[in-house]
């Protein structure tokens, strides 16, 4: 094996393998609203494989689940804002996947071979926007991390 690496979850334990590990691949979530890893992107000895883009498909979905109501109520609020501003959520996670300096690969899911076209065809057209960002991140704080949203 020439190359190897871990994917992790939560930030305690990354920390810990990087002191006897410095020089291994990491898979990590990041997202609009899961930014618990940022410092740790910007290390440069670090081959960073970025995932949940997209937050396991929440900020792409038009309709979720009812398995957490609050979520659901949260999601909805979502969907009204980026509507109300015109905004192609995919477009969003990109552009703000895009921002970040230190990324080697980005592994997302797909539901279908045209949203893979989208993704694969996206070229940045808008000007981020860091009040978008801020405002989508503190509706959707609470469940950032997927284990949260079963009730």
């Amino acid at each position: 094996i020439e190359n190897f690496g871990f994917s992790v979850y939560d930030k305690s334990i990354t920390n810990e393998i990087l002191e006897h590990f410095p020089n291994i691949s990491i898979q990590l979530p990041f997202n609009i609203v899961n930014q618990d890893f940022k410092n740790l992107i910007k290390k440069t000895n670090i081959k960073t494989f970025l995932r949940s883009i997209f937050l396991q498909g929440l900020l792409v979905s038009n309709k979720i689940k009812d398995f957490n109501i609050e979520l659901k109520l949260r999601h909805e609020l979502y969907l009204k804002y980026i509507k109300d501003r015109k905004i192609n959520p995919i477009h969003l996670s990109l552009d703000f996947i895009n921002l970040q300096k230190k990324i080697d690969y980005v592994i997302f899911g797909v539901k279908n071979i045209y949203q893979l076209n989208e993704i694969l065809n996206y070229k940045s057209k808008k000007k981020f926007d860091e009040e978008n960002i801020n405002n989508i991140r503190e509706i959707l704080i609470d469940f950032g991390y997927p284990q949260k949203w079963i009730n």
